[in-house]
């Protein structure tokens, strides 16, 4: 059973991706199908809450959204610990709210971290939760679908006046002060289609509600096609041009000393494991430092590692002559500090605004300075 559906997602994805050659015909138009099916309640939930007959809730403080149109891959996580790490160096108390996918406080909501000791590990925070906390320290963190309900547990709990909400553009049952949507420079809507058979969470119109965009992954050779040029579709919104930066977050092993900084990696033979949306761009991004990937064994997103997944990978690696292991932030967390056999390094990424920097951060600290409503990013054509 396991390896049939491992052909299925591998042929959806392949579909998503375009690179299906004109293969599986009968799966490709199930799944435009399923697409058309998904779009209906989606688009119709959108303007129930624009028009009002949906009512939004409001919390008592700033709220800052952060979100993407498409599934995965964007920077969503390290552009919500930027934010967070923005708003302290402005003078504001913020604290992160996050769904907590796949986590077991996901339902009943919690706190991962109150901004002085973690709380809870992978299993009930889910990965990127934790991976926030730990890389913040003393910025609360909770988790929970109702963001709301979250929000209030914050300002009461620990004081704060700014909530970053991780992953909530579609979570509109929150009111918002300031909306802050990514979009992929190459792709900004993906494929152009509705998931299942693209990877769009709602028609490209829905960019609209962004008070501001933010293109990301605008590394050299990944610029828009001219098409899909930003400026063309920002309608007079602010526009922002960010790169995702790798580093070393840390090594674990005898050997620590010897890798500190990205350029340590070169040369560095290396086995290669990763469950997140972008398996290949963090291979790629390996290859690029100069690392020398002897495997890559890839999962899906927020795999959780067994013991079986772990031997596997080692011996694996071991077979190939690697001297270490590397893999991601997101990933680590996953691993419960479980004894490997080979030095471990973690990779990390940070968003980089470059010369954008200066102007975005004035950005920020004029909308948290308003006291006024900000209004909605929809009334703007």
């Amino acid at each position: 059973m396991i390896p049939l559906l491992r052909t299925l997602e591998r042929r959806v994805r392949l579909i998503l991706e375009d690179s299906d050659q004109g293969r599986w015909p009968a799966l490709k138009t199930f799944l435009q199908g399923v697409s058309m099916a998904y779009g209906l309640p989606v688009v119709l939930r959108s303007r129930l809450y624009a028009t009002g007959l949906m009512p939004c809730q409001r919390l008592p403080c700033k709220t800052i959204v952060i979100g993407n149109l498409t599934a995965g891959g964007t920077g969503k996580t390290p552009m919500t610990v930027y934010m967070a790490q923005l708003a302290q160096r402005l003078g504001y108390r913020p604290a992160i709210l996050s769904r907590g996918y796949k986590g077991r406080a996901e339902t009943h909501g919690g706190v991962v971290a109150d901004g002085r000791r973690v709380l809870m590990n992978a299993d009930m925070a889910g990965d990127e939760p934790l991976m926030m906390a730990l890389s913040l320290g003393n910025i609360p963190v909770l988790v929970g679908r109702a963001r709301y309900k979250s929000g209030m547990q914050a300002i009461r709990d620990f004081d704060i006046d700014v909530v970053i909400c991780d992953d909530a553009y579609q979570h509109l049952t929150l009111h918002r002060d300031l909306n802050l949507l990514l979009l992929d420079c190459a792709q900004p809507f993906g494929n152009g289609r509705l998931l299942p058979r693209g990877s769009l969470r709602e028609p490209r119109g829905a960019h609209r509600r962004a008070h501001a965009l933010i293109m990301t992954r605008c590394e050299p050779g990944r610029c828009c096609p001219g098409a899909s040029d930003p400026r063309a579709f920002a309608g007079g919104r602010p526009l922002f041009f960010t790169r995702h930066v790798p580093f070393v977050s840390r090594v674990v092993g005898p050997n620590a000393g010897q890798i500190s900084d990205i350029k340590t990696l070169k040369g560095l033979c290396a086995y290669a494991f990763s469950g997140i949306a972008r398996n290949r761009d963090f291979r790629r991004g390996l290859i690029d430092a100069g690392c020398r990937i002897v495997g890559h064994a890839q999962f899906p997103d927020h795999h959780g590692y067994s013991e079986s997944d772990l031997a596997q990978i080692c011996k694996s690696a071991m077979n190939a002559g690697a001297k270490a292991l590397i893999t991601t932030e997101k990933d680590e967390v996953r691993l419960a500090r479980r004894p490997l056999p080979l030095d471990l390094v973690v990779m990390g990424i940070r968003i980089d605004f470059g010369a954008d920097s200066p102007v975005f951060e004035a950005y920020i600290a004029e909308q948290l300075h308003r006291t006024q409503d900000w209004g909605r990013g929809s009334d703007r054509k």
